[in-house]
């Protein structure tokens, strides 16, 4: 009888555990790539990780930014949900240009929307995860204008680039 009593309890502590374990996976996942990322596109490794590309074009991007998105999707370890990127270039002051030079900074954001799989826990934010990184860039050999782009949010999501 106590059993039969208890047993739900335990249950939705268990389940809770799992949940934000998941949760947490994909939290760290999402800082990884996004520094992955990074990292690649201020060294000009533009192609790292980004081999086979099934995801959206990024709207507004140039090439190489297009290919660090792929990267992106490609080296960042998610569970369960869809992967969302920004990326920008920055000026010595932090405003948003397209001019690619060294001593600028590279801007990746990416964001996700974790999908519960029970449900009954409540994810922090709503479930969303974000992650921004920023990095000086150390490589301008031939490049001479990029520009960013940024995927559009789901309206479910409520979430927003504002953060980034």
């Amino acid at each position: 009888m106590e059993f039969a009593l208890v047993i739900p309890m335990l249950l939705m502590i268990l389940f809770g555990i799992v949940e934000y374990g998941l949760w947490f996976t994909d939290s760290i996942g999402l800082r990884h790539g996004a520094r992955e990322v990074a990292r690649a596109g201020v060294v000009g490794q533009w192609d790292r990780g980004a081999a086979s590309c099934d995801r959206a074009p990024l709207p507004g991007a140039s090439a190489n930014m297009q290919t660090l998105a792929c990267t992106a999707a490609n080296v960042t370890p998610r569970t369960s949900s869809d992967l969302y990127v920004k990326i920008a270039v920055l000026d010595a002051d932090g405003a948003p240009t397209s001019s690619w030079a060294v001593g600028g900074t590279l801007r990746v954001c990416l964001l996700e929307h974790h999908q519960a799989v029970t449900g009954l826990a409540p994810m922090p934010e709503g479930g969303v995860i974000r992650s921004r990184i920023d990095m000086a860039i150390e490589q301008a050999a031939e490049l001479q204008e990029e520009s960013g782009g940024q995927d559009a949010l789901p309206v479910e999501t409520g979430a927003d680039w504002n953060w980034c």
